[in-house]
């Protein structure tokens, strides 16, 4: 079975967080029009970056709630901050580089 696609896994996520709400509520709530909503969690649609922002805003999750393995040569990367400033978490992903031979 191939790996499931990264609209796929924000279809499934969609699907789970709607829960019992209509498409109207749910659609209010990440603030996306009701027939794009439709058209993303039913896959005939793939999600902007921005219509992403809105439904993780909305929904008050980060990236890695939807995406957690979406790609096995992603990880998760903090910065560090500059000496002597209070330390702010900025969270960025990068490619995992792969083992020398």
């Amino acid at each position: 079975m191939p790996p499931e696609s990264l609209d796929q896994k924000l279809a499934r996520f969609l699907r789970s967080q709607r829960g019992g709400l209509t498409y109207t509520q749910f659609a209010r709530k990440v603030g996306l029009g009701e027939s794009t909503l439709h058209r993303i969690e039913n896959g005939q649609q793939s999600a902007t970056l921005r219509a992403v922002q809105l439904i993780l805003k909305g929904l008050k999750c980060s990236y890695s709630d939807v995406f957690e393995s979406a790609s096995p040569g992603l990880r998760v990367a903090e910065s560090n901050p500059p000496v002597g400033k209070r330390p702010e978490k900025k969270t960025f992903y990068q490619k995992t580089p792969k083992p020398r031979k």
